[in-house]
């Protein structure tokens, strides 16, 4: 069984939050009726009372996908992901020059109710995604791929 975890991006103070809980809203305390979800972050403060996921929330939330590169890092909503050239010599810097053109972010579909690939070129535009393609995640994983950062803080590793 894999393990549920959620972080959420802030965008306005751009950092990554922890995620303690998400919970489903009926009444506030204070007796003022909202529906909706909420989220917790790591202060234990609630947050988000109107719902989040709405384009003009502060919060961005993501899921962890359950799986880690070969790197031993975790992937999650939002990751980009590549593949090293020469695996050895990138081992042994921080240098992302050593990866392919292609990058891919992690994302989930909710028609498909799967997490796939959103595939880009470095080179200039977007490419196609797993939608289309038809390739799973894991065999990308599988196949070497790993994280190279994610696509809130690192939007210069998915362009030239």
């Amino acid at each position: 069984m894999r393990e549920i975890k959620f972080r959420a991006w802030h965008k306005g103070r751009k950092e990554m939050c922890p995620v303690r809980g998400l919970i489903e809203l009926a009444v506030m305390p204070a007796g003022d009726a909202m529906t909706g979800k909420a989220i917790i972050l790591r202060d234990g403060l609630l947050r988000e009372p109107a719902g989040f996921g709405k384009k003009d929330s502060p919060l961005i939330v993501m899921e962890y996908i359950g799986r880690k590169d070969k790197m031993d890092v975790e992937v999650w909503e939002g990751s980009i992901l590549a593949q090293p050239h020469d695996q050895e010599a990138w081992e042994s810097s921080e240098d992302v020059e050593g990866f392919s053109g292609e990058r891919a972010v992690v994302a989930y579909d909710d028609k498909l109710t799967r997490f796939l690939l959103n595939f880009y070129t470095i080179y200039g535009g977007e490419g196609y995604s797993g939608k289309e393609s038809g390739q799973q995640l894991c065999e990308y994983l599988d196949n070497g791929w790993i994280v190279i950062g994610n696509s809130h803080q690192n939007q210069e590793l998915l362009h030239a």
